[in-house]
């Protein structure tokens, strides 16, 4: 009877073994599937977007070509002003050169026309891709990407009570905009030792892109930004990273091609400066890690102003096995209103 007990406890334990290893099965296979599937969904989006990118490059090249045969044109027409002003007395000549005025001023105005709606399909086009972009991006990287929304700062700080702080003399390079008195012209921040053009103002361009994805200049690369998450804040509250003014932080890189391969052991340089002012960041950021295939942390990171930043990243990786070229060399340029 004992033995009976024994043998039911054994057949027992190894039909519970065997259950818990295919429920551990089956996770690990939806685990995998569910991965499997977000790789599909990434290359799909990476792949719709090439193809957006390719259709708006082409559209941006024949408004070029539009646009340069306008140009072309409006010389033509002051070349044929100049000739009519000297043909008064000819009247069949004076005829002939006004026909020819009237038609050049006709084509070079839809010309004009023709490369301004050019251009404004290619760059809808344009924004298109860079959504398509981004939703691969951010469906292969979910893992890395914590915060796909632009760069914001962290007003509840206000930057230690100054908005503005310069690491330069106080100067314009706005002639449109006269000094005023130095005693209304300057201001201190308490922790910066020089002092600000309190009035110094920045065109910024209406339809400024600040998004923290885009595409590098020459069709590279893709790349995404973010504040790096402090490494004593939670998982789950790992949300909405902000800049914080006059502080030093860490930034996380994402970087792949155009089809959402990583790109590994890049060199990276950042740069960073403010337009319409005289100076840049007043530290010298660099990559310090790469945290795994494409992810890089860049540290040193610090702004010592609100404003318009432009950040360039200028991006060298080898290149891919088979090409002439041992090595790609890009700019990629995330704008930032803080």
């Amino acid at each position: 009877m004992k033995v009976y007990w024994i043998f039911l406890g054994l057949l027992f334990s190894f039909g519970f073994s065997i259950a818990a290893e295919s429920l551990h099965e089956k996770h690990q296979m939806e685990v995998t599937g569910h991965a499997d599937d977000r790789a599909a969904a990434g290359s799909a989006s990476m792949a719709s977007g090439q193809q957006l990118l390719e259709i708006a490059d082409q559209l941006q090249a024949e408004a070029t070509i539009a646009i340069q045969q306008g140009n072309k044109l409006r010389q033509t027409i002051i070349q044929l002003r100049q000739l009519q002003s000297r043909n008064t007395d000819d009247g069949k000549s004076s005829t002939v050169v006004e026909q020819l005025l009237e038609r050049s001023i006709e084509n070079s105005l839809q010309s004009q026309q023709t490369g301004a709606n050019l251009r404004e399909q290619s760059n809808l086009l344009l924004q298109q891709a860079r959504l398509s972009f981004e939703k691969g991006l951010t469906t292969q990287y979910a893992a890395w990407i914590t915060d796909p929304s632009p760069l914001r700062i962290d007003a509840s700080e206000h930057t230690h009570g100054m908005t503005m702080a310069h690491n330069s003399k106080i100067r314009t390079t706005n002639p449109r905009m006269p000094p005023e008195p130095l005693a209304q012209q300057t201001q201190r921040a308490p922790d910066m030792s020089l002092e600000l053009t309190g009035s110094l103002k920045q065109q910024v361009p209406d339809a400024l892109s600040i998004s923290s994805f885009n595409i590098s200049r020459d069709r590279h690369y893709f790349a995404h930004i973010e504040v790096e998450p402090a490494a004593d804040v939670d998982p789950q509250e790992q949300q909405d990273q902000l800049v914080v003014i006059n502080t030093l932080q860490s930034w996380r890189l994402i970087l792949t091609d155009l089809s959402g391969a990583p790109i590994r052991n890049a060199q990276i340089t950042y740069n960073g400066h403010m337009p319409g002012h005289v100076h840049g960041l007043p530290t010298q950021p660099r990559v310090t890690e790469e945290l795994a295939p494409g992810v890089y942390r860049i540290s040193g990171v610090k702004f010592q102003m609100r404003g318009w930043w432009v950040i360039d990243l200028e991006v060298e990786s080898p290149a891919a096995a088979g090409t002439k070229t041992p090595k790609l060399t890009d700019n990629i340029r995330f704008n930032l209103q803080l």
